[in-house]
């Protein structure tokens, strides 16, 4: 909590053994000019956010696993971590991620997973998912059918 952004990165720089130049690379490219030596208490949900995907990035992982990664971020937040994603997917690596943001998964994914109460329910290529599902509907159509209508009456 009272760690700056900087110390924060070089600790997983430490931890992993990575080169100390990697953070503030990691740290540019998440765009913290400014806030860099800031404590981390003093962040926005947003910027913590940011930082966590900092972090993420930081080792050259083939796979990253992200946890809602787009949760408190701003409209240009969503768009960089967008654009950070269709950058790792070129780079030939693997991103997991969950979101409740059904339009994030269409645009990004390229297979999409669907959990109901902890169990995976389906598992499909968004191509098949838009040849079956979205020629004449919504990804939450498609959504739907596979959590069933009586768990969307529930709200």
């Amino acid at each position: 909590e009272n760690l700056t952004a900087r110390e924060v990165m070089r600790f997983y720089d430490r931890v992993r053994k990575l080169p100390k130049a990697l953070a503030d690379e990691a740290l540019a490219a998440a765009n913290f000019n400014g806030f860099s030596d800031k404590p981390v208490s003093e962040f926005s949900g947003g910027m913590v956010q940011r930082l966590g995907l900092a972090v993420a990035a930081l080792p050259d992982a083939p796979i990253l696993l992200l946890d809602e990664p787009t949760a408190n971020l701003d409209p240009v937040g969503v768009k960089r971590f967008r654009d950070f994603v269709l950058e790792q997917k070129a780079r030939g690596k693997t991103i997991i991620f969950s979101t409740h943001l059904l339009a994030e998964a269409e645009q990004l994914a390229d297979r999409v997973g669907i959990f109901v109460s902890g169990k995976l329910v389906a598992q499909e290529a968004i191509g098949n998912l838009r040849k079956t599902f979205l020629a004449n509907g919504t990804i939450e159509d498609m959504y739907l059918h596979y959590v069933g209508s009586e768990r969307h009456e529930e709200y």
